[in-house]
């Protein structure tokens, strides 16, 4: 009897996380119990729960921080993914988000006009936060702007960003962007609203469908 190599879905789940973007007030409500604010900082922030040693290790103090932007239309071209690679060291942050999304939106614009991006990690299995703030000049902010501008939600839903996510969260995926650094560990978060909410969504109705064809078929 075979068994189902489970390593790849293994590997997938300790790699993946949910995020979110945190509006002004809810930022703010955040950053009080901490001693030292980001700096820089804008009024949006991404935040996502990530594990200790991630935490301990990405530090922009003590090591060179390289960040880049990806952007990837989805199949039917209404709407583009994007992929915010933050790089320490070894270790990447690979923040995938939809360019329709109302609150990636927000923080992007709010992040091209304060030349900032605000991070907010929850340390996993307690109650400690983590900021950080990383300089953020486009070179052509127009481009970003025209996209946002443009961008519809695509007609397959939240499964284009799902995909992307799940290729991310492969450490050979993607570029090492810091010379002399291959990515050997990293955390891919999914970023949007609801987005977990929606995958159950989608599946379900997946389901349904595959269940109501199949349905069909034996009457055929």
């Amino acid at each position: 009897m075979r068994t189902q190599d489970t390593s790849g879905l293994a590997t997938l789940f300790s790699n993946v996380r949910y995020g979110a973007v945190l509006p002004p007030d809810e930022l703010e409500a955040e950053l009080k119990p901490l001693a030292q604010r980001p700096q820089p900082m804008a009024t949006h922030a991404l935040t996502s729960e990530a594990p200790r040693w991630l935490v301990d290790r990405f530090d922009p103090h003590t090591a060179k921080l390289a960040h880049r932007m990806l952007v990837y239309p989805t199949a039917d071209r209404r709407d583009h993914l994007l992929a915010l690679l933050l790089q320490c060291g070894s270790i990447q942050m690979r923040w995938l988000m939809q360019l329709s999304d109302p609150g990636v939106q927000k923080f992007l614009l709010d992040a091209l006009e304060h030349q900032a991006l605000t991070f907010l990690l929850g340390i996993e299995n307690t109650k400690q936060m983590a900021a950080m703030g990383v300089d953020f000049c486009m070179a052509e902010p127009a481009t970003l702007r025209s996209l946002l501008a443009k961008a519809r939600p695509s007609n397959d839903g939240i499964l284009p960003l799902a995909q992307l996510t799940t290729l991310y969260s492969n450490a050979k995926f993607g570029p090492s962007i810091v010379e002399g650094e291959d990515v050997t560990d990293l955390l891919a978060v999914m970023v949007g609203t609801d987005t977990h909410e929606q995958l159950k969504h989608e599946a379900l109705a997946r389901f349904a469908a595959e269940a109501a064809g199949n349905a069909r078929a034996k009457l055929h």
